[in-house]
């Protein structure tokens, strides 16, 4: 299995950020959206997971999801992302409190590692994904700003991704509340 580990949107909090979406007028070209149904921070990539070890990685969760930054994120604009060569357009995001934020996700990825050794260990920088290029593409350098809206977590959820010719398919397979 195909997985990673999420924190997806309230529907509120959807809407909002499509309302905003539908209010751009020039946005670059040459990329997939993603469906708003689809929109998530994503904490940590897993990669291919073998079955036997999902009851192990449910558990490490469980244990991971303990004692949270207690703060939100500010969603503060539109652009594309990351600086260098961009690839995505994403909907950034400001931690309140970035640096227990960054220690809360590194610490997750620490504990999954045991049932999935092949975490990705990238940076963190929070964000939501509203497309991605098509052909290996870059885009240009791009922001649209918009007034903040604010999203506090309550959840990180264990999503599969299964990749399709129309992009990928995720489905939720366990939501973990934080433990605040």
């Amino acid at each position: 299995m195909r997985l990673f580990i999420g924190m997806r949107l309230p529907k509120e909090t959807r809407d909002a950020l499509q309302k905003e979406w539908s209010k751009v007028t020039a946005v670059p070209t040459n990329y997939r959206p993603v469906t708003p149904e689809n929109w998530h921070f994503t904490i940590a990539f897993l990669g291919q997971i073998p079955e036997e070890h999902f009851h192990a990685l449910e558990s490490l969760l469980e244990t991971a999801v303990e004692r949270p930054p207690k703060g939100a994120f500010l969603l503060t604009d539109f652009q594309t992302f990351p600086t260098k060569h961009p690839s995505y357009v994403v909907i950034r995001a400001v931690a309140e409190q970035k640096d227990e934020w960054t220690k809360f996700v590194n610490r997750l990825r620490d504990i999954v590692s045991v049932a999935a050794p092949d975490v990705d260990r990238k940076f963190w920088t929070p964000h939501i994904t509203v497309g991605r290029v098509k052909n290996r593409r870059i885009l240009p350098q791009w922001t649209h700003p918009f007034a903040p809206l604010k999203f506090q977590p309550t959840d990180i959820t264990l999503v599969e991704s299964r990749l399709t010719q129309s992009g990928a398919r995720y489905t939720d397979l366990h939501v973990f509340p934080l433990k605040f």
